[in-house]
Formats: structure tokens, C-alpha cells, sequence
């Protein structure tokens, strides 16, 4: 009965204790952008990043002459293949019916979106940076870098599809995902500057 009577009681005690400071974690291998920018070595990481994007037009199925810049000289008459095209996607490119589900088009798309995104997110980290972290002329080395590449995925996605949207910052929240289209004007004067 004693051994009961005190098991009662350590069980009371310990739900009466609280236990949320023993399981509160504090994230240590996290990042956000509060916790980047605060070293030389991380703003060379970050803009070193942004130029693995570059190959994203590379990308593509594993057979010979199915990357997706080979999409596009298909579109234009100017890649021959020895045999048929295997996707659905360069089919439609050979035949110059392409539709608008077409994956290739899709990752033309993804990848210059998401190269843009890293570079905006770079800027804004370089630029927010603190005093001190890096020369000023550190900085400006790097952010010229990280302009030079959105300049660039702007330039292939204007030239690809018109009219696209234009955007600097980074997207911090879901309403700022949406946006309108751009004129190819108004991206080419972003560009520019």
C-alpha cells in the first residue's frame, strides 16, 4: 500500500510540474535570414549559390538530346535528332504544337524563377548585412554579381515568354507569390537598371 500511495503521489507531482522548458528545442542547424549575413564566408556562400542555377537549362531527361535548351532549338528548327523524340514534351516541340501543360516549358520557367528568387533573397541579405561584416567593397562585388545573374534569368525569360513578371524582392509572404505580368518593356528597363 506505501508503494502505491507514493507512486500517486510522484505521478501528481510530476503532472503538476510542467515540463514545456524541457521540451522547448532551439534549433541550432536552422538558418534564416536573421541568423545569415553576419560573416564574410557566409555572403561568399550565398552568392557562390546563385551561380549553380546557371546549369538549370541543362537539365532534363537522362537520354541524349532531351536537356531543355534543347527544347527550344527543336522550336526553332535548329536541332535534328537521329531517332523520334521519346517525351511528350519534344514531340510537341518537334511537331511545333506545344501545349500548355508541356513539362519542358514548365522547367524553362521553375528554374529562372528560382535562381531569381535566391538572388533577390541574396541582395537583401547583402544589403541588410551589418557594418562591418564585410568591406564596402566586398559588398559591392557581390551584390553586382547577384545583379548580373537576375539580370540574366530576366533576359531568358523575357526573351522566352514575353511578358512575365517582374519582381526584386524576396517573397516573404503567400500574397506577395501572385503578380501580375509585366511589360517586356517594363522588364527590359528592370534590367537595365
Amino acid at each position: 500500500m506505501k508503494k502505491h500511495i507514493i507512486t500517486i503521489f510522484c505521478g501528481l507531482g510530476l503532472l503538476l510540474t510542467s515540463c514545456s522548458d524541457f521540451l522547448t528545442e532551439k534549433p541550432k542547424t536552422f538558418l534564416t535570414p536573421d541568423d545569415y549575413f553576419n560573416t564574410e564566408n557566409q555572403m561568399t556562400a550565398a552568392v557562390n549559390g546563385l551561380y549553380s542555377h546557371l546549369g538549370g537549362i541543362f537539365n532534363g531527361e537522362i537520354e541524349v538530346g532531351s536537356a531543355n535548351y534543347n527544347f527550344i532549338e527543336y522550336m526553332g528548327g535548329y536541332t535534328v535528332r537521329p531517332r523520334s523524340a521519346t517525351t511528350q514534351a519534344f514531340m510537341q516541340a518537334r511537331s511545333l504544337n506545344v501545349k500548355e501543360d508541356n513539362n519542358a516549358i514548365l522547367g524553362l520557367w521553375q528554374y529562372q524563377y528560382i535562381a531569381i528568387e535566391n538572388c533577390n533573397s541574396v541582395i537583401a541579405g547583402i544589403e541588410a548585412s551589418e557594418e562591418g561584416v564585410a568591406s564596402e567593397d566586398v559588398k559591392k562585388k557581390y551584390l553586382g554579381e547577384a545583379y548580373a545573374l537576375r539580370a540574366y534569368y530576366y533576359f531568358n525569360l523575357v526573351r522566352l515568354f514575353g511578358p512575365i513578371p517582374y519582381k526584386t524582392t524576396p517573397t516573404t509572404e503567400l500574397a506577395s507569390a501572385q503578380l501580375p505580368l509585366n511589360s517586356i518593356e517594363e522588364v527590359y528597363a528592370g534590367i537595365e537598371s
